[in-house]
């Protein structure tokens, strides 16, 4: 999409210039937590849609560490606040999340599960984000395999969701083949009804 100009001043275009798209802080800290535990990745893999910031091929995991302000943390209430080319920078956040989803989806169509971690959570809790990544190896391990949504989340409007999908993959652990199969289908059409 053709954005519009961005009016901007030589220091603001410094400052931007700046900004790592790759290899940032969060990104690096993750990474090597999960290295340091045992688990071999790609970093930014280009074959997957979205090129995920760490992909643990192994596991068919696509991980995203996403800016708040680049990809639309609590973007709804931001949006008001924002004071320098406020059109501009709606347009552009509002795209980079319609991106984020359709990656999302083309993810999922490939049998990948993607996790959506913000930078500043992995940074305050990276151990806490590194158990998430481990819970889903354990998970696909065991057959099961939930897909997980991580972000632009209301958390009080999600807790009934919530609580029938883990619902959906506790009657999944119980049983076997086409059982298996439509609960486990029964809790992925769920969470596309989040999304």
């Amino acid at each position: 999409m053709k954005h519009q100009q961005l009016k901007t001043s030589p220091e603001i275009s410094k400052r931007m210039a700046h900004v790592k798209t790759k290899k940032n802080s969060a990104e690096v800290m993750l990474a090597k937590s999960l290295w340091h535990r045992g688990y071999r990745y790609r970093l930014n893999y280009k074959a997957l849609p979205g090129s995920p910031d760490i992909a643990l091929t192994k596991y068919r995991i696509a991980i995203f560490i996403d800016g708040e302000f680049w990809h639309g943390k609590d973007f709804e209430q931001r949006k008001t606040k924002l004071k320098n080319n406020k059109d501009y920078w709606i347009e552009k956040i509002q795209e980079n999340i319609d991106r984020d989803l359709k990656n999302d989806k083309l993810l999922r169509q490939m049998d990948w599960y993607s996790i959506h971690f913000w930078s500043n959570d992995v940074i305050k809790y990276c151990n806490q984000c590194v158990e998430e990544v481990i819970c889903l190896i354990d998970d696909i391990n065991n057959g099961i395999g939930i897909y997980k949504v991580c972000y632009n989340a209301n958390e009080d409007s999600l807790e009934e969701e919530i609580a029938q999908i883990k619902s959906a993959f506790d009657e999944i652990k119980k049983e076997d083949g086409a059982e298996r199969q439509k609960y486990f289908s029964s809790a992925l059409n769920l969470i596309d009804d989040i999304r």
